[in-house]
């Protein structure tokens, strides 16, 4: 697996853009997002009306609609992960899907670490496949999150 972190092309991002490359018995996804406000006000709000449980509810709720014939997708366990406080705000949920696609049974973990600090709030997801696929790292979303909140703290 390789993992790659550049700097944004500008200075005042805190954005750290990420390429995860993986073998290919594995199948593995990573993102992060930001949101900068006008105000620190404004991203605390941002924060107390997002960084909760019930965010997980609207993904149960989407999830419910993907189920076809041949492949069903239930969430398993959900709720919030223990993770180090990074930045300011730290918050950080998991969620394990259960997957029955033709009959083939495995489960993957989604996981939401979301920082803050200041007028930003930033978002790392990650998704890991459990057996027989292989699955992330011990301790990369760690890592990755860990150099999201040095943006941060810029």
């Amino acid at each position: 697996m390789t993992i790659t972190s550049r700097k944004p092309a500008t200075n005042d991002s805190p954005i750290a853009c990420v390429t995860i490359r993986c073998c290919p018995a594995s199948i593995v996804a990573g993102t992060s997002m930001a949101a900068i406000f006008k105000t620190t006000k404004d991203a605390e709000n941002g924060w107390n009306l997002e960084a909760k449980t019930q965010i997980l509810d609207c993904l149960a709720e989407a999830l419910g609609q993907t189920s076809t014939g041949s492949a069903t997708v239930k969430i398993a366990a959900r709720g919030k992960l223990a993770f180090p406080h990074l930045a300011q705000r730290t918050a950080a949920f998991y969620v394990r899907l259960a997957f029955n696609v033709q009959g083939i049974k495995f489960n993957t973990d989604l996981r939401f670490i979301l920082l803050g600090r200041g007028r930003a709030n930033l978002a790392l997801m990650s998704l890991s496949p459990g057996k027989p696929l292989t699955a992330l790292p011990a301790g990369l979303d760690r890592s990755l999150a860990a150099t999201l909140a040095r943006r941060l703290h810029g």
